[in-house]
């Protein structure tokens, strides 16, 4: 009879280990899942969409943005990295709707950016082809580099944080 009763409490136990087990597997997909939009890197909060995140970070995209990139951090920071290119003619309107203050200044890449592109394998370019700007006490921060692909093409890099 005691024998029995142990095959029964180790069953019980397996099933609660089990259990255990597939809880922590969901906990781990949930913080897992992904964001559905093709164009987010991966990690990219599934919650917040582009949109949403450009809105409320302020950015208006040119109408001609193409192969964007983008990813959005939350809830400690909200954070937006994001990538796309535009034609250069376009880089004065972008910054002026998308309310940026400062000018861009030749040669300067911000740190953060500088990290960013590291991280994500974007290429800033050389010095000689890139200009860049910081807004350290805005709301939100944010932080771009423009940089020169050709005579007419241009790829902007933007880190934007509510913190």
């Amino acid at each position: 009879m005691m024998r029995q009763g142990g095959s029964v409490a180790k069953r019980v136990l397996s099933l609660c280990i089990l259990g255990a087990v597939m809880a922590a597997a969901g906990a781990c997909a949930e913080e897992e899942s992904e964001n559905p939009d093709p164009r987010a890197y991966p990690r990219s909060d599934p919650d917040v969409g582009l949109n949403v995140a450009l809105s409320e970070h302020k950015i208006v995209l040119p109408k001609d943005a193409r192969g964007l990139r983008f990813k959005v951090t939350t809830p400690m920071d909200y954070e937006l990295d994001l990538t796309f290119r535009t034609k250069c003619g376009n880089i004065a309107s972008f910054l002026q709707e998308s309310n940026f203050r400062k000018r861009l200044k030749d040669g300067y890449a911000p740190s953060i950016i500088v990290g960013n592109a590291v991280h994500y394998g974007w290429e800033l370019g050389p010095k000689e082809r890139y200009a860049g700007l910081a807004e350290k006490k805005s709301s939100p921060q944010r932080y771009v580099v423009v940089s020169h692909r050709n005579k007419k093409t241009c790829q902007i890099f933007l880190y934007s944080n509510y913190s």
